[in-house]
């Protein structure tokens, strides 16, 4: 008998997105929220109120986690940076599986290195024009919420 998978059209794909920059994050948002079927984006501008509400101090909903499907990280941030952010998000069991992409201004090979050995899973440089921006956020959009989304609905469930 042949598994028939799930649609990715119908498939709630909620992100977290942390960014300081507002006007990144319009951007961010303009490109991301026709491929989220139905999901949610959820914008934070630090680490610490993305760790918040992830573990979902103050809130009413005990596991938030497990309805992120995505998370979008800048590095340079208010108070906990994204390297901190990920480390502490990478300890824990019902978050350490959730797809992490790292969208940076930052192409310092510490920074990438580091990332990367702290367990994310793409690293991408923020493009200076606008047009190049929009263009990486859609690659982002296509591979991770599309092409990729069976995976990623199977691994945090």
């Amino acid at each position: 008998m042949e598994k028939l998978l799930p649609n990715p059209m119908t498939l709630k794909l909620d992100i977290l997105l942390i960014e300081d920059n507002a006007m990144d994050t319009e951007f961010v948002i303009e490109q991301l929220k026709p491929n989220c079927h139905e999901g949610s984006i959820f914008w934070f501008k630090t680490g610490g109120e993305g760790l918040d509400f992830l573990f979902a101090i103050g809130q009413k909903k005990e596991n938030v986690s497990q309805d992120i499907k995505l998370i979008i990280l800048d590095l340079k941030l208010p108070g906990m940076n994204g390297l901190e952010f990920l480390r502490i998000l990478k300890l824990y069991e019902r978050t350490s599986s959730i797809p992490v992409v790292i969208l940076t201004g930052s192409a310092d090979e510490k920074d990438v290195n580091e990332a990367y050995k702290l367990g994310v899973n793409s690293y991408m440089q923020k493009p200076t024009s606008e047009k190049d921006f929009l263009k990486v956020i859609s690659e982002i959009s296509q591979y991770w919420l599309n092409r990729n989304s069976e995976n990623i609905k199977s691994s945090t469930v």
